[in-house]
């Protein structure tokens, strides 16, 4: 039996992750021999291992993620996994030294070496501008971190405010008429149609 094989079509028999009992279940006798060959199936980056509530979780990796993922240490993964498991709100080189007690020199290299493989990126929080947050590359930073669209580079946009502003006022002068009403989203479309902002700006956001 080719257990690499069987263990990998079992990944990719299911859309989503799976857990440890199932590949219990589903190897029953042979499940002893599977240590092994999941270990070299993470080291060549074909799956990952993650921790779900309290299950043991396995996944398939893509392809072209596979290939920038080939050859990181047991460490450098470790870093990895703790980057990925911040999600858009990032975590900093401390946190990641606490939950790993990997040493930070280690960790900043692993950072540098995951940088340029496009596995993560570097972020500026608005509320730490002379620290750095890390997540992974192809995520969009929470706005917790990044500020929204009244911010650029980590700086509070006032001249976008003012414009923005001006403009509003303007088209509600001209839209409105003594017993008219312009409402929300008449506003919102028109800023859109504008082309004024530079990101997309939503009912929320005008609300604000």
């Amino acid at each position: 039996m080719d257990h690499a094989k069987a263990f990998l079509d079992l990944l990719g028999s299911s859309s989503d992750a799976i857990s440890d009992a199932q590949v219990r279940d589903s190897f029953r006798a042979e499940y002893d021999k599977l240590p092994a060959v999941i270990n070299d199936l993470v080291s060549d980056g074909r799956i990952k291992i993650f921790q779900q509530g309290s299950n043991l979780m396995y996944g398939l990796v893509a392809k072209e993620e596979a290939e920038r993922m080939r050859g990181l240490t047991v460490e450098q993964r470790g870093v990895l996994h703790e980057i990925e498991k911040a999600g858009n709100k990032g975590i900093w080189t401390r946190d990641i030294k606490t939950k790993t007690n990997i040493p930070e020199v280690i960790i900043r290299k692993t950072i540098r070496l995951l940088e340029t493989r496009h596995l993560v990126k570097a972020v500026k929080s608005i509320s730490q501008k002379n620290k750095k947050l890390y997540m992974l590359f192809d995520l969009v930073p929470s706005r917790d971190i990044t500020g929204g669209p009244w911010y650029n580079e980590q700086e509070f946009d006032h001249d976008f405010i003012d414009t923005l502003r001006n403009f509003v006022c303007q088209f509600i002068r001209a839209k409105a008429s003594p017993l008219g009403i312009v409402t929300l989203k008449q506003i919102t479309d028109k800023v859109h149609e504008s082309g004024i902002a530079k990101v997309s700006l939503g009912p929320d956001e005008m609300m604000s």
